[in-house]
């Protein structure tokens, strides 16, 4: 059986993901396995034609398709996705039409379901047969039980494959609109009061619905508002994984990047990210502004913003979208204030959403409200918490001195009053009237500590 492996991983056979690839094959010998390093080759492949065919061939005359990559801010990397944005063209659609396929990622596992989200709807859209998903810690395969794991789900694909599966879908196809958006005129101007708004973009052609909503937001305004294209930065190419910033945060590539974000990223106090959709996410010059903010590592880069999304396109068909963003804003200590999209298909309410949406972010911001975070930013915080406290203290020093200088070591094992709660409460429960008494009187007794509080602040 011949089997393909998109490589995901900018670092090419030196990267984790693929160590999880060569085990798999390793104990599956009766089958080839023929691996292409998408990410690492990118360049190449999106200009050569050739290299280009080479791939799509292996692909047609391939049994199944393995989708293997590391999990970069909660999706795929942007190298990557600039390569699915490439595929998804109608001229390649019957390469990928009922060919079996399964993905696998690494990483620490904060937001990997949303990497497989995007892929398994990526599949979808490509009418394939997705059997299965694997998320790897980066660190499983030094664990039997898990290369085992590992294995099982191997064997599963392959089995599938002979068996000749016909999974389901998840995902429905994306329904586009062809509206025209027709902006009016602002009435009134809203009076950022001193604050810098920063909208990022990576079109500002004024003919589309996107640069005309740009336009229309930044006009709501009385000043204040500036609109950077990403394809003017000088930005040599996405996130190469590679770590060479574990020390002093100085990223291997030697181009603009850095410049622009310390001197109008970190200055902004309101951050907007303008997109049109392409296929499951955005352009993958977004992601790669995102990708490259891992020069500071795990630090929140975004910490006490306003942010937000202006969208042209099947936004609301997209609630993976939503999760990268609000997850990503909860654990870059960030607002997520909202978005306006065209979906709306009246151009007198587009107006209106935008116009609102400035006056909020300028109202939020003013107040340096940041809503408590969910299960997302709270999850991620802890995953990132033990894995910088255990593991990555001696790589990545300035995660360690920052957890420090802001209390985020909050181990359960330092709350003191729980401890003594627990110390006290605990022999008392098992006494069997004491345990009686104490069911009666749970409601109140759980609510006791905050009606205290309402009575007395």
């Amino acid at each position: 059986m011949k089997i393909t492996v998109l490589n995901g991983s900018p670092k090419g056979d030196l990267s984790v993901t693929m160590q999880y690839v060569h085990y798999i094959r390793k104990k599956l010998p009766h089958h080839e396995f023929t691996i292409h390093n998408i990410s690492m080759n990118i360049n190449k492949i999106m200009k050569n034609k050739e290299a280009f065919n080479h791939i799509t061939d292996d692909i047609r005359l391939s049994d199944g398709l393995i989708w293997a990559f590391p999990v970069y801010k909660g999706l795929v990397p942007s190298q990557y996705m600039r390569f699915i944005e490439r595929i998804s063209e109608p001229d390649y659609k019957d390469i990928f039409q009922n060919k079996f396929t399964a993905a696998l990622s690494t990483s620490a596992r904060v937001f990997d379901h949303t990497a497989h989200n995007y892929v398994r709807a990526v599949c979808d859209d490509l009418d394939m047969r997705y059997i299965d998903y694997y998320s790897a810690d980066y660190q499983d395969l030094n664990n039997e039980a898990e290369r085992n794991r590992l294995i099982h789900f191997a064997q599963n694909f392959v089995n599938a494959i002979e068996k000749d599966f016909s999974p389901g879908k998840m995902y429905r196809p994306l329904n586009f609109s062809n509206f025209i958006y027709k902006p009016g005129r602002a009435k009134t101007k809203i009076n950022p009061r001193g604050k810098k708004i920063l909208v990022l973009t990576c079109s500002l052609d004024n003919k589309t619905n996107l640069g005309k909503m740009i336009d229309r937001f930044k006009r709501s305004f009385s000043g204040g508002v500036e609109v950077v294209d990403l394809n003017d930065i000088d930005i040599k190419g996405g996130c190469r994984g590679c770590l060479k910033c574990w020390y002093d945060n100085n990223c291997i590539y030697h181009d603009g990047f850095l410049n622009f974000f310390n001197s109008k990223i970190i200055s902004a106090d309101i951050l907007i990210t303008a997109g049109a959709i392409r296929g499951r996410y955005y352009s993958y010059k977004l992601k790669e502004f995102a990708d490259r903010t891992f020069f500071n590592h795990h630090r929140p880069c975004f910490n006490g913003k306003q942010v937000a999304e202006i969208a042209s396109g099947p936004f609301s068909q997209l609630a993976n979208i939503m999760d990268v963003a609000v997850g990503s804003s909860e654990f870059s200590q960030a607002n997520y204030a909202g978005y306006v999209t065209d979906e709306y298909e009246d151009s007198a309410v587009i107006d209106e959403k935008l116009h609102n949406l400035a006056e909020q972010l300028v109202y939020l911001s003013s107040r340096s409200y940041i809503r408590p975070v969910t299960y997302r930013g709270l999850g991620a915080h802890k995953i990132i918490r033990d894995l910088t406290w255990s593991k990555l203290r001696a790589l990545m020093p300035d995660d360690h001195r920052h957890h420090k200088e802001n209390h985020l070591y909050d181990f359960p094992y330092k709350d003191y009053k729980s401890i003594l709660f627990n110390l006290t409460m605990t022999p008392l429960i098992r006494i069997p009237a004491f345990r009686k008494e104490m069911t009666k009187k749970m409601d109140s007794f759980m609510i006791l500590p905050y009606k205290l509080i309402v009575r007395n602040k």
